[in-house]
């Protein structure tokens, strides 16, 4: 019962509720099934990557 009033709640406010799950490291596909999104396109328009996280992402891969 207590999930499914976290995930309700995360629900509420889909644009805050993906971006909020994603900065914790949640991939894509399933902030999807949380959100109950018929689509990663959907989930997308959510989710963009700002330009801190595709810096992250280049040091990341660039870096042993």
């Amino acid at each position: 019962m207590a999930f499914d009033r976290r995930v309700q709640a995360i629900r509420c406010v889909a644009p805050l509720g993906t971006r909020s799950v994603r900065m914790k490291g949640v991939d894509q596909v399933t902030v999807a099934a949380l959100m109950s999104h018929e689509s990663l396109d959907t989930t997308a328009i959510y989710t963009r990557a700002s330009q801190e996280d595709v810096a992250e992402a280049v040091v990341n891969l660039t870096t042993g």
